[in-house]
């Protein structure tokens, strides 16, 4: 039942002190639920925020690698290619950060999907033998994680709507 429901016996009680009671009381529910979806909101977007700055700057970084044999040049001292990596890094570090409040009330699936994106960036980045090996590893755990928090999202404002 919606509060709206409600309204016309509430107001039936309207000198009876319960009648302000209930009135209170509904309206204090239904504020502390859109609170409750406010909170969700920040998390879901500043996630997908991170989630979108890590993959932005990892494809540019891809770019780099996309010609045949490009594996084996050094970029290290290319001050976009490193800035590119200094993004991801931050962003990646930020999504680290964000993962563990939102647990709270992430799906077991997007969970997993941002647990693995953290354990496949830790791995690569100390396993990989070239920068355009760890891209490979990273980016599609980014966007993997990337979708699955979009989708949990949307679903999550649709119910809210309902």
């Amino acid at each position: 039942m919606t509060i709206d429901i409600w309204v016309g016996p509430i107001s039936a009680l309207a000198g009876t002190g319960l009648g302000a009671w209930l009135t209170h009381t509904l309206s204090a529910g239904r504020w502390l639920k859109q609170q409750q979806w406010a909170i969700r909101e920040k998390r879901y977007m500043d996630l997908i925020e991170q989630l979108t700055k890590a993959e932005i700057a990892l494809q540019g970084q891809s770019q780099y690698y996309a010609e045949t044999g490009s594996e084996h040049h050094n970029y290290d001292h290319n001050a976009h290619f490193v800035e590119l990596g200094d993004a991801a890094g931050a962003a990646l570090r930020a999504v680290e950060q964000l993962a563990g409040p939102a647990q709270v009330f992430l799906s077991q699936r997007t969970v997993a999907s941002v647990n693995e994106l953290i354990k496949g960036d830790w791995s690569a980045a100390y396993g990989a033998s070239f920068p355009g090996e760890y891209i490979e590893v990273v980016l599609p755990l980014v966007r993997k994680a990337h979708e699955t928090l979009v989708t949990e999202a949307r679903a999550a404002l649709t119910a809210s709507e309902g």
